[in-house]
């Protein structure tokens, strides 16, 4: 690889929406105080409130500014990883100055519990190629797959497009417990089930619940294209980058020891294709389509989506039996 080709794959990675996006959390989270000074006390404690697990107390909007940074923040890591698991970039490029950025961003113990909480084990992959001890045990950082650098450019031009998906971005907001239509007595996401499986024929937000499906049905089809450019090797590791997606999709919360399907959770996918609302819409929308002879109709537009998400759960799939592999686990 020539220094120009080299410049520009760092440069590319390192400049990327994510970088733009993760500035705050560097400004908030990124700045270590003396060592040993009260003020790193009070630091330690005041990150280690703002970056808990939001399934255990409740994230004000001023926090959750600050930790959506740095989840963007932690992107341009996950992507070093993927980089050079995939021979795209040298690690002897890379090592010195990852080594510095993780030891700035990772110095606090609320930050290194984040990449526990929210599965973050391609982070911890690289930490541990580049020499940074967060603090972990022992994990297998996984081998160089060389020639395979052609489907991390691929997997990243396609990454890229999700910054431009408003769609997208607020059905994963959803997933992530954002209340847009909802209030703490009657969230997101009851409101959205009971959109898909009631009779009740009019709903208030109904265009912000129509997004939703949408939104649900393009993340499937965004993983399912990753996964189809992927070989069976490639699938675990490429599935730790949306881990965190396609467990809230599924409805799996993380243990210690991986990914457990927790019954209380709402298999997304599932509820739309039981869902008749959507049955009927759908097949309004093909005797619309039916109508205009310069489109072709498929016979059945559910079908396209259970065979997309037939792919989206085998990637999943993978990916579990990864992390059931290689938990991230403290000393």
């Amino acid at each position: 690889m020539s220094e120009s080709e080299l410049k520009a794959r760092i440069d590319f990675l390192k400049h990327g929406r994510w970088s733009e996006r993760g500035q705050l959390a560097w400004e908030v989270i990124g700045k270590r105080p003396a060592a040993g000074s009260r003020s790193e006390v009070k630091s330690q404690r005041e990150l280690k409130t703002l970056l808990r697990a939001h399934w255990k107390d409740a994230i004000y909007e001023s926090e959750g500014k600050i930790r959506d940074s740095f989840d963007e923040a932690l992107t341009l890591y996950q992507l070093y990883e993927l980089a050079i698991e995939t021979g795209y970039l040298p690690l002897d490029e890379v090592r010195q100055s990852i080594h510095g950025e993780l030891s700035q961003l990772l110095w606090s113990e609320g930050a290194r519990r984040y990449l526990k909480y929210y599965s973050y084990t391609s982070v911890a992959f690289l930490a541990k190629r580049v020499g940074v001890d967060l603090g972990f045990k022992e994990i297998t950082v996984p081998r160089v797959r060389n020639q395979t650098e052609g489907r991390f450019a691929s997997f990243l031009s396609q990454h890229v497009l999700w910054y431009s998906d408003d769609i997208l971005d607020g059905f994963l907001g959803f997933l992530d417990d954002y209340l847009v239509i909802g209030d703490l007595n009657e969230t997101d996401k009851e409101i959205f089930e009971s959109f898909l499986n009631s009779s009740t024929k009019k709903f208030e937000e109904e265009a912000a619940l129509w997004d939703f499906v949408a939104g649900a049905d393009r993340l499937i089809t965004r993983l399912a294209e990753v996964a189809d450019m992927l070989s069976d090797d490639d699938k675990p590791y490429y599935g730790m980058f949306y881990a965190y997606w396609m467990a809230k999709m599924y409805g799996y919360d993380l243990g210690d020891d991986g990914f457990l399907r927790d019954k209380e959770q709402i298999d997304w996918s599932e509820q739309l294709v039981r869902s008749k609302r959507i049955r009927h819409q759908l097949n309004r929308a093909s005797e619309e389509l039916k109508k205009d002879k310069s489109h072709e109709v498929p016979e059945n537009l559910m079908d396209l989506f259970v065979a997309k998400d037939k792919i989206v759960r085998n990637f999943w799939d993978a990916t579990r039996k990864q992390f059931e592999t290689d938990p991230i686990q403290f000393r």
